[in-house]
């Protein structure tokens, strides 16, 4: 299934095209050293998202077939498509937790769907509560102020102990909190163990990437064309676009995962049913 993109995300890109065309040596060079490290022998780069899908999935797979994991936790660089699929596993009927955060909703963010919006008082008192596991800062760039989002422990909790498979979209740094607060949890650490599988969405290329930052970032500035940009926007755009290609070192940071399966996000409804298969659906 092939993305849909704003007329317009084409004359974006080929602007910025030498741009993306400078980082492909650094993202196969990541790619590399991922998959050396997974025991994956390659002879040409360009093969290597499929090499690390195919390793990785053989193997979770294996697993799950007899001993289904109930955590799947979404990962992955900006504009990797994360919310793509959390909308398609929604659609299937699996479910998850939304974080609070503090800054103002975006173009088509509905309060309560992937974010619950408040405050930074609220989040705070929300915190002292109990209510949170914990909060976390964001900072991106210069162009947009930081801001805060917060884990909720209830519902994360109810999830856990209940029956169904679920799942949870996280940073490297949530992912860390969480599995410290999870470690404590005495009989919880055991969904660690054996029962939770990272899934992390690989771009299919950077150019991949750099199309899905520029839709972004116009559809945020609900921008009605490109020839309408003005400065700002132009350069947020730019900070958007260089936050997606030109971080490919996410990849190496994956490496500190315990339990990894790599998909390559190219058809969100073909990543879904791999994540529903791991989880027994």
């Amino acid at each position: 299934m092939s993305e849909l993109y704003r007329p317009d995300v084409g004359q974006v890109y080929r602007r910025y095209r030498p741009n993306v065309a400078s980082f492909y040596p650094i993202w196969f060079s990541n790619y590399g050293e991922v998959a050396r490290s997974n025991h994956i022998q390659f002879s040409d780069v360009s093969t290597l998202p499929h090499e690390l899908e195919n390793h990785t999935l053989n193997e979770a797979t294996s697993i799950a077939s007899y001993h289904p994991f109930k955590m799947a936790v979404l990962m992955g660089p900006l504009c990797s498509g994360k919310s793509l699929v959390k909308d398609h596993l929604k659609r299937k009927g699996i479910p998850t937790v939304s974080d609070y955060i503090t800054r103002n909703p975006r173009l088509n963010e509905i309060n309560g769907d992937e974010y619950k919006f408040v405050s930074n008082s609220e989040l705070i008192a929300l915190y002292q509560t109990g209510s949170l596991v914990y909060i976390n800062d964001h900072i991106h760039s210069d162009m947009e102020a930081p801001y805060k989002s917060g884990f909720p422990k209830e519902p994360f909790m109810d999830l856990v102990e209940g029956d169904l498979p679920f799942f949870i979209t996280k940073t490297f740094g949530g992912w860390s909190k969480l599995e410290d607060f999870l470690q404590k949890q005495g009989g919880s650490s055991e969904l660690l163990e054996n029962s939770s599988i990272n899934v992390f969405l690989l771009p299919p290329t950077p150019h991949v990437l750099a199309l899905r930052a520029i839709q972004r970032t116009l559809n945020n500035f609900a921008v009605p064309l490109f020839s309408e940009l003005d400065s700002d926007v132009e350069l947020r755009l730019m900070v958007e676009f260089d936050r997606s290609i030109a971080n490919p070192n996410i990849l190496t940071q994956s490496l500190n995962l315990r339990r990894i399966v790599y998909l390559i996000n190219d058809d969100p409804d073909r990543v879904t049913s791999k994540i529903l298969a791991l989880l027994g659906k």
